[in-house]
């Protein structure tokens, strides 16, 4: 949030096909993913090139959020202390229910 754009967290123990629901439900443009949910996102069908491990994973030659922070830093118009806010009128969060009635929904 802190960037200016919405957050969607998913659930840990969410199968590839529920992933594959809300990550479209939610309209995810980037997924940040910890090597230990890797396998499900892409099994979900999740394009791999809009992926980011939160940390180094052996086998993975996609983005990884240290790296990203390294060259975020050395742009001139970046801080990483740097707050964006967001205009009153936008989603900061999307949560969703645990589906015990049926797909999960936006709240």
């Amino acid at each position: 949030m802190a960037a200016g754009l919405p957050v969607t967290p998913l659930p840990v123990g969410s199968s590839s096909s529920e992933i594959a629901y809300l990550v479209c439900l939610a309209q995810c443009e980037i997924v940040f993913v910890h090597p230990s949910q890797l396998q499900t996102i892409k099994t979900s069908g999740y394009p791999t090139e809009r992926i980011i491990l939160t940390e180094p994973f052996e086998g993975w030659d996609g983005q990884i959020l240290p790296d990203l922070l390294v060259i975020a830093r050395s742009l001139p118009e970046f801080t990483i202390d740097g707050k964006h806010p967001m205009p009153k009128h936008q989603v900061a969060l999307v949560v969703f229910s645990s589906g015990s009635t049926g797909n999960p929904k936006g709240i």
